[in-house]
């Protein structure tokens, strides 16, 4: 049921986003369970733009950062995309609450379309207002 509930919140955020940017409140209150999965298929179907902006780390960086952060997704994806023809699914499999439920390690199960999986440790830190990735 759980898993079910995810996948359909999953599913409505996606379906909401019209582009990169994204407006900061879209993420305001949900938990790191919820937006772990959701941040890392940013990533994967290739919205570096608004994976960037979720990045805690990059805040107070300069724009040509950012864009160089951009492009590493974007070539790490393309990697992805070659060696294992992309992802399939992402999972939540548990997260591990840190430094008074301030920090999450959301460990995450990706499967991969040429079938191979693995589990990825995914960062997240409260700003005071909503989870973003570390």
């Amino acid at each position: 049921m759980r898993q079910a509930f995810l996948l359909l919140l999953l599913c409505l955020l996606a379906s909401s986003c019209h582009s990169d940017s994204r407006n900061e409140t879209d993420t305001q209150g949900m938990p790191p369970d919820t937006l772990a999965p959701y941040y890392y298929n940013l990533r994967a179907q290739g919205h570096f733009e608004a994976y960037v902006n979720a990045m805690h780390s990059c805040d107070s960086t300069t724009p040509a950062y950012k864009q160089q952060m951009i492009r590493l997704l974007r070539h790490h994806q393309l990697e992805v995309n070659q060696t294992k023809q992309g992802v399939n699914r992402v999972e939540l499999l548990r997260t591990e609450m840190h430094n008074h439920n301030r920090l999450a390690h959301a460990f995450l199960k990706v499967t991969y379309n040429d079938s191979t999986h693995e589990e990825v440790m995914f960062p997240m830190v409260c700003d005071g207002e909503r989870w973003r990735i570390q």
